[in-house]
């Protein structure tokens, strides 16, 4: 899951996606999302789901590659949702009561589902969530912010950034659901988004004399917020970023 870890409910499940390897329904999950429980110190499977052309992204290294994000409770058909994401692109949102398992029957789309949209995100970083809003990142492609509502995706971004290099999962901070900032990192660029227009507010290069320069970071660098500061752990020193006194 590209350095991401695994997901979990406020019932207690703990929720996943498998890369590439064997499917067999039931029995072998590759290209998978699956939803654990636990019983003791034993972890069981509770659930699962798997795309309908799962063969073909095993054989096109197309992972299910992302963290599971879990959505807050939702109005509408289907209260608890999950929402996962591969290289291929396409964004599948899951009843996290029902999961789906596998359409052995479908042939362009996974109809067992609550909402499927293909072409998001190829090569994507992890899907962020802020303010019913979900936010999908790629490789050279634009961050994307989709509104979420009853439980169901826009089709429709309704802001978008110009196009960006390959970059990092992204991290929001906010001031509970207002001043909300996208934060992405591409290899030795910073940059910082207004999450309502996707405007471009600050990136590490404005600063004089590389003050903001970014530590080397890792293979799939991970961030997170804390205390109104944003933290970039590189392969040997950890930067912290806040506003000036």
């Amino acid at each position: 899951m590209r350095g991401g870890g695994l997901s979990s409910d406020s019932s207690g499940y703990i929720y996943g996606a498998t890369a590439d390897g064997d499917f067999a329904a039931g029995t072998e999950f590759g290209q998978s999302v699956i939803k654990l429980s636990q019983n003791g110190s034993q972890l069981q499977l509770a659930d699962w789901f798997t795309p309908y052309n799962e063969l073909y992204l095993d054989q096109n290294d197309l992972d299910m590659s992302e963290p599971v994000l879990v959505l807050p409770q939702q109005a509408g058909k289907h209260p608890d949702l999950a929402v996962a994401l591969g290289k291929e692109g396409t964004i599948y949102v899951l009843n996290r009561d029902k999961m789906g398992h596998f359409c052995a029957t479908c042939t362009t789309k996974d109809t067992q589902v609550v909402q499927e949209l293909p072409g998001f995100a190829p090569e994507p970083g992890a899907l962020v969530y802020w303010n019913n809003t979900i936010y999908t990142s790629g490789g050279q492609s634009q961050i994307k912010a989709l509104s979420l509502t009853n439980g169901l995706l826009s089709k429709t971004p309704f802001a978008v950034t110009k196009n960006t290099t390959y970059g990092h999962s992204p991290v929001i901070s906010a001031n509970g659901t207002t001043d909300g900032i996208l934060w992405q990192v591409y290899s030795t660029y910073m940059a910082a988004y207004d999450a309502v227009t996707l405007v471009k507010v600050y990136s590490n290069t404005q600063a004089p004399s590389g003050r903001d320069a970014l530590p080397a970071l890792s293979h799939f660098a991970n961030f997170m917020v804390a205390n109104g500061k944003f933290y970039v752990g590189g392969t040997s020193a950890l930067a912290v970023y806040g506003l000036l006194k």
